[in-house]
């Protein structure tokens, strides 16, 4: 498991987790389980899983899915490259990206690259792109913040509708790129503010 939100006008509470399918391929997904609105317990009445929407695109261990949140009646999740870093430039790839979707998992049409309501098409739920192996997410208002993890910097990122935080496997360029805060070297101890390259 990777995250937990909570939707808590609709009684929803959301996980985002990996596993390995029948071939033993690792896989993303998201679960929806539901409670009472505003009075959660510990047995959901039901649950639905987004797997259909996950399950084209192939993950690995700590480049997989992220966390989610929740904000204006949407579902954000992070999600990583899968160590395939030219996917997370590619708009018809769920990898490298921060998704937003409804509860029911189907894309938001308010999306920036939305063509239709087809589960199968990525390029509906991408939200934004370029990320490399996005292990925070917090909204805070109407604002949407990642915290992105490259091979020797991280970097902490303020994320709009549309934009490429462009990570194409070059650890200055990419991850250093588009950050408002840039942290380098042996356990991150070296950060500066507004780094852009």
């Amino acid at each position: 498991m990777a995250g937990v939100c909570l939707a808590p006008n609709e009684g929803y509470v959301f996980a985002t987790f990996a596993y390995q399918d029948e071939n033993n391929v690792l896989r993303n997904n998201v679960v929806r389980f539901e409670t009472v609105p505003e009075t959660f317990s510990l047995s959901p009445s039901s649950q639905i899983e987004f797997t259909e929407v996950f399950a084209p695109f192939r993950s690995v261990v700590s480049h997989q899915i992220g966390p989610c949140q929740v904000m204006d009646g949407l579902l954000y999740v992070n999600v990583g490259d899968g160590h395939q870093p030219l996917q997370s430039q590619r708009v018809d790839s769920l990898l490298g990206k921060v998704l937003r979707m409804t509860f029911d998992g189907t894309p938001a049409p308010s999306n920036p690259f939305y063509t239709d309501n087809d589960l199968a098409s990525a390029e509906d739920y991408v939200w934004a792109l370029g990320l490399r192996n996005p292990f925070g997410l917090k909204t805070v208002k109407d604002e949407v913040f990642v915290a992105d993890n490259g091979p020797s910097i991280d970097r902490f990122v303020r994320v709009t509708e549309g934009s490429n935080q462009l990570w194409s496997g070059a650890d200055n360029l990419g991850i250093g790129s588009n950050a408002d805060l840039v942290c380098r070297g042996q356990w991150a101890t070296l950060c500066s503010y507004g780094f852009s390259l």
